[in-house]
């Protein structure tokens, strides 16, 4: 991928400086015609092709073939460790085949109860609504659920019973009714009912387990629990018996809803967009169908499918051929101009015509022709990648250096024009698409510094977008030459501010027109305007951008999202930018950002000359306008299972700034989602929204520096939203027990700011009045403060020993010691409230609970004890002391109550309790010395509590 970047500028205008400055890849293959269905990759250009070159296709074809060979390797060595691992919790145990029928039962009991539940769906007039009325109905029938098996567990509470109660959540109860639903609904429009079961089913039975699995969110559902509710949807038609009727012209907010998640495989224009949206559309534009007309694109679909293959190939020759380079330039820059108005052609009749699926390889070709690579590809590109590129005699044809084309302009123009309704079919054209936008930021950012070598000091009035919460770029971007040199000013973004709307189409193609760039200066633009032509581009990625979150359905945006990440993934991590930008070498090319703000903390984020456009942002920006945008839940759960993975990795970046603004983006989606969504009862995805945070915490992922800022950010989430934070407060422990205080002078601010930031944290948790969220995470909250009990580690302990004899005197404010004094007032506080929830009639069952091993034995001592004069512990009374038994029981009971699992409740509320007592009595012997006096009272009052209750 190796190429020069083509900036505006000046520059010679003479045939022999001008030069397409392409990427030296091969063009893409294509594919042979398909019909268009939901998923088709029948542009992926990977088929096979007659190469204009002789030698070139098949050497290519070979390093294809051997990333192809490594890539399916892999895949099946990943399947192979996947099948190792049991898909349920029981190994071919008694209760394996009990536990199936108890899971089956329970699905077709959830099956009924949904079918009681869906009349009331159909009479919501809002997608809003009927999303929430599904996620009160997921936490229902989960409380409903826990309720009827506590009470079962209260006659019986062997470990063949606890083995068989249902485990569920009701995320998953949420994204299985969709499923469900969403199936129901494409069985529906198949006619699968109504043709006895004979047509074949959109999905198999793994596809929609794995639908629900795969979802990227924490789902407690079994594989058979989900198999057999596939089933029931198989064998009856749940809407249709709830009153919906395919031929009715009601629209069901709930239909609408289901639409949204896939689109449900239209071809339409428009049919991969939310259907508020294409109401709208639809009423904007008037657009009037009649038999004719439908004929006519029926007739030309089916011609222009005939000749898909024919047409690319030969659209393509002109932009390959290495013997049109030896022809004159004139006629082999016509030849291009023409191959490229034709590929402009074929994309607006691809999506009229409902073949937008087909349009990967167009875009490839326009993106190839008109957004040459960066130079840092050229940099990271191995030598035998750039022997197999095309000659760079072919691409020195249309863009000169420092020079825009109108051509390229056009090209642009149709794929970020066309980008976003194509990219919703056909996914594979999103790489093209951001690589486009990506160098249209280039484009725009190397055209004004060139402005700094050329006595032009242009002040650009930016105006800002309809968006409120999105600036496009500086308000003023003045560029200061000497104040001796000419200044000329031009305001190349005036015209964005015109009355009336103007479509951002149009007003490339009128500005082309205006320029009398094909006429007077072979198709260049003069300085001026391919200044206002990057201007219009840049603003139609912004708008891009905008309309991807807030109109895309949900297939449509997590494969957008999915495209952005990679493509954010391949710059931030690849060779090529690990070598630029690096910290050691300040006089290599760094990543810049696109426009100047302030970082979360209050540092400039500059404009720095460099040579690629950060996409951090741009995730950053599209997930928190999804979740602003009103969307359902279900859309922010996928949209946060593909971008939350990458933030994530971003903040481990070595860049600090890079690492900060990572940061920054989790702050932000969070907070936006804790003030949108309130989480209901047995809901869990607040949890995966800060597991980012105790990951990097945890695993030590992060510097310093880093560290500081997600406990502010922690910090912050506890004083704006802690009756919101619900099942985040696992995460937020699980995170708070690794910080670190440091008892030097140099870190004392640090670490008392720390130390007030985690105080604050389980002052607020343990002050809650809500059960179940104290339940949710009182293992955790119980685990963190132990773990500050404990104090430092030995090797940590002995470096503050030495740090405090020998460095400045703290006296009795050592940090450490305040931590586990607070903590044991804290945990006292915890046994407080398990007493009193011991006594509650409805105790919520206590999360991970079962998991907590129970130290039960010995039960029985030996009565000798040698070398003692008292030899025998015997009562005078006691029968059985002329027993053989050389051991006593050490305190035996009359009724079967010796162990903790026959005293505790379904709750678990002992075992929770047992924890922390064991956990206090052994930090007592593994903590420092001078916390050992505090540790011992705490635990022997917490044992004198324990003879009122229990």
């Amino acid at each position: 991928m190796a190429s020069r970047t083509g900036m505006v500028g000046g520059g010679d205008e003479s045939d022999s400086s001008s030069g397409i400055e392409q990427g030296d890849e091969p063009l893409p293959t294509h594919r042979p015609p398909s019909q268009c269905s939901v998923g088709s990759n029948a542009s992926t250009g990977s088929g096979d092709t007659e190469g204009p070159e002789e030698g070139f296709s098949n050497d290519h074809a070979q390093i294809d073939e051997m990333m192809e060979q490594a890539e399916r390797q892999r895949e099946e060595e990943e399947a192979l460790r996947l099948e190792k691992l049991p898909r349920t919790l029981h190994h071919e145990d008694d209760v394996g085949e009990e536990y199936i029928d108890v899971e089956r039962h329970n699905a077709r009991r959830f099956a009924q109860t949904l079918y009681n539940f869906v009349p009331s769906l159909l009479s919501l007039r809002s997608s809003i609504e009927v999303d929430g009325a599904l996620q009160e109905f997921s936490a229902k029938y989960c409380q409903g659920l826990f309720s009827q098996q506590q009470i079962s567990s209260d006659y019986s509470s062997s470990t063949h019973n606890l083995m068989l109660i249902t485990i569920i959540n009701a995320d998953g109860i949420y994204l299985a009714t969709y499923a469900a639903l969403l199936l129901n609904l494409k069985l529906m429009k198949q006619g699968y009912y109504q043709e006895q079961h004979m047509k074949p089913v959109p999905m198999t039975e793994e596809q929609f387990v794995e639908s629900v699995h795969g979802s990227g969110v924490l789902v407690y559902l079994s594989d058979t629990w989900l198999s057999e509710l596939y089933q029931q949807i198989l064998a009856s038609n749940l809407l249709e018996k709830c009153g919906y009727d395919t031929n009715s012209n009601t629209n069901y907010a709930l239909i609408n809803l289901l639409s949204d998640l896939d689109g449900l495989g239209s071809c339409l224009q428009g049919g991969q967009l939310l259907s508020d949206c294409q109401r709208l559309e639809k009423a904007a534009t008037h657009t009037d169908t009649s038999p004719e007309i439908e004929a006519g694109v029926k007739l030309s679909r089916r011609v222009l499918s005939c000749c898909w293959d024919s047409m690319l190939t030969v659209l393509s020759a002109g932009l390959g051929d290495p013997r049109v380079a030896r022809e004159e330039h004139r006629r082999a820059r016509d030849g291009i101009v023409a191959s490229l108005e034709g590929l402009q052609k074929a994309a607006r009749l691809s999506n009229i015509l409902g073949l937008q699926s087909r349009c990967g390889s167009i875009f490839s070709l326009l993106a190839a022709a008109a957004c040459p690579d960066s130079g840092a590809g050229d940099r990271g590109e191995s030598p035998g990648r750039r022997r197999l590129g095309r000659p760079r005699s072919m691409l020195r044809l249309l863009q000169r250096q420092h020079k825009l084309h109108t051509s390229h302009a056009l090209s642009m123009d149709v794929l970020l024009g066309r980008g976003l309704e194509l990219g919703s079919h056909s996914p594979d054209c999103w790489a093209h698409w951001i690589k486009c936008c990506v160098y249209v930021s280039k484009l725009e950012h190397g055209f004004f510094s060139q402005s700094q070598n050329r006595n032009l000091a242009p002040k650009l009035a930016i105006k800002q977008s309809s968006n409120n919460d999105k600036i496009l770029t500086m308000d003023k971007l003045t560029f200061n030459n000497d104040s001796s040199e000419f200044v000329c000013s031009i305001d190349v973004y005036s015209f964005l501010a015109a009355p009336a709307p103007v479509s951002n189409t149009g007003s490339i193609a009128e500005l082309i027109q205006e320029s009398n760039a094909d006429i007077a200066s072979q198709g260049v633009l003069s300085y001026q305007y391919a200044a206002k032509v990057s201007c219009v581009l840049s603003h139609q990625v912004d708008k891009l951008f905008d309309d991807a979150a807030l109109k895309l359905n949900l297939n449509a945006l997590t494969s957008f999202l999915s495209a952005l990440v990679a493509a954010s993934q391949v710059q931030l991590f690849s060779t090529a930018s690990q070598h630029s930008g690096s910290s050691n070498n300040p006089s290599s090319v760094k990543l810049w950002w696109p426009r100047r703000g302030q970082s979360p903390r209050g540092s400039t984020v500059s404009l720095t000359a460099g040579s690629q456009l950060l996409l951090l942002h741009r995730v950053g920006d599209v997930m928190l306008k999804t979740v602003r945008s009103g969307r359902p839940l279900i859309h922010v759960m996928r949209a946060w299972s593909v971008v939350g993975p990458h933030l994530m990795e971003a903040a481990c970046h070595k860049e600090r700034a890079i690492s900060k603004k990572a940061v920054a983006c989790i702050h932000d989606t969070v907070m936006s989602v804790l003030n949108e969504q309130s989480e209901l009862p047995h809901f869990h995805f607040n949890e995966a929204l800060f597991k980012p945070f105790e990951n990097l915490l945890c695993l030590e992922l992060c510097d310093v520096d880093v560290q500081d800022q997600i406990v502010s950010c922690i910090c912050e989430f506890v004083e704006a939203n802690k009756t919101e934070i619900r099942s985040g407060w696992r995460p937020l422990f699980g995170a708070l027990r690794v910080v670190k205080l440091s008892n030097t002078c140099q870190h004392e601010d640090s670490s008392t700011s720390h130390l007030r930031a985690v105080l604050d944290v389980f002052e607020v948790f343990l002050n809650t009045d809500n059960p179940l969220v104290f339940s949710n995470a009182a293992v955790d909250c119980i685990l963190c403060l132990l773990k500050h009990v404990r104090g430092p580690s030995e090797m940590d302990d002995s470096t503050t020993n030495n740090n405090d004899a020998s460095s400045c005197e703290f006296g009795d404010s050592n940090p450490s010691l305040e931590l586990c004094i607070a903590a044991l007032k804290f945990l006292t506080r915890c046994a407080g409230i398990l007493a009193s929830m011991y006594s509650m009639p409805a105790c919520p069952m206590f999360h991970t609970a079962h998991r907590i091993q129970l130290n039960n034995c010995p039960q029985q001592v030996d009565p000798v004890l040698p070398n003692m004069e008292v030899t025998r512990f015997v009562c005078e009374d006691d029968e059985t002391s002329s027993s053989d038994s050389m051991y006593k029981s050490l305190c035996p009971l009359q009724n079967d109550m010796s162990s903790l699992d026959n005293l505790d409740r379904p709750s678990g509320v002992l075992r929770v309790w047992f924890l922390l007592l064991e956990g206090l009595a052994s930090a007592t012997v593994t903590c420092p010395r001078k916390f050992q006096p505090h540790t011992l009272d705490t635990l022997f009052q917490l044992l004198r509590d324990l003879i009122h209750v229990p």
